[in-house]
């Protein structure tokens, strides 16, 4: 499935968009489903990304 990064307005497309494989691998999980999202990045430039809310360092 491919997909675009939106900014936190969601007026647009996010920077952030260009480290993002623009595809997403949909698994069946249970009742849902899992979403997964690759992002392209050098170890050295990765500070740390925000997911469901929650932070996540290195």
């Amino acid at each position: 499935m491919k997909y675009e990064v939106l900014n936190a307005a969601k007026s647009g497309v996010s920077e952030a968009n260009a480290y993002y494989t623009h595809t997403a691998r949909v698994t069946k999980s249970g009742s849902g489903y899992n979403v997964t999202l690759t992002l392209r990045l050098r170890a050295d430039r990765f500070l740390y990304a925000t997911f469901r809310g929650r932070r996540s360092d290195r």
